[in-house]
């Protein structure tokens, strides 16, 4: 498991998100948000398709499917730690 991976799944946890096989659902004010980190990409997606598109303006957004995804070019620790910032930036708006 690389650095990047292993540091979201702490944030995630530490965000009270729940484990469920190898996904991670996170209660927010939009609904829940299913989350599943890899090595240098987050992926998510929306339960609540409907809430996430009248509260995300964001091109990220497939306002068909609720994914919600987060691809970074990871070489070094530094870009590590700014995409996982990046990450939890976006995200701050909606956990409760």
């Amino acid at each position: 498991m690389t650095w990047f991976k292993s540091e979201v799944i702490k944030e995630l946890e530490q965000r009270d998100a729940i484990k469920r096989q190898d996904v991670y659902v996170l209660a927010t004010c939009l609904g829940n948000l299913t989350v599943c980190p890899y090595d240098d990409w987050i992926a998510c997606q929306w339960e609540e398709l409907e809430c996430a598109t009248e509260a995300i303006q964001d091109a990220r957004l497939n306002r068909f499917s609720g994914k919600w995804n987060f691809i970074y070019t990871i070489n070094t620790k530094i870009d590590a730690t700014f995409a996982i910032e990046h990450f939890l930036d976006e995200l701050s708006p909606f956990i409760a």
